[in-house]
């Protein structure tokens, strides 16, 4: 089941304390998930998504933007997949507890 993610406060967004403290692979914001992903994972979704740019020129902040764009996540508990694309074909996991 998904729903939308304009309830979620600012701290679901951001990152609220800096330096940033990697999660173990927990992260608990939107931008610390994004933050945290390989190499592996980033480029391919950049290449895809942004495919009239190129990977180095895409940042965090544009892809927050069109994650709130497709303002869809799946899961009812603290354990979220946040859609990166409206097709859900790219997803991160956020560990959000209210």
């Amino acid at each position: 089941m998904t729903r939308s993610l304009d309830a979620f406060p600012n701290e679901f967004w951001y990152v609220q304390n800096w330096p940033l403290k990697w999660s173990d692979g927990k992260p608990t914001s939107v931008q610390q998930a994004l933050l945290e992903m390989g190499e592996n994972e980033w480029f391919p979704m950049i290449d895809y998504l942004f495919e009239d740019y190129t990977a180095d020129g895409v940042t965090v902040d544009d892809v927050m933007v069109l994650v709130r764009e497709t303002n869809t996540c799946e899961g009812l508990n603290s354990e979220l997949d946040v859609w990166v694309d409206e097709s859900g074909d790219y997803k991160i996991k956020v560990y959000y507890d209210r």
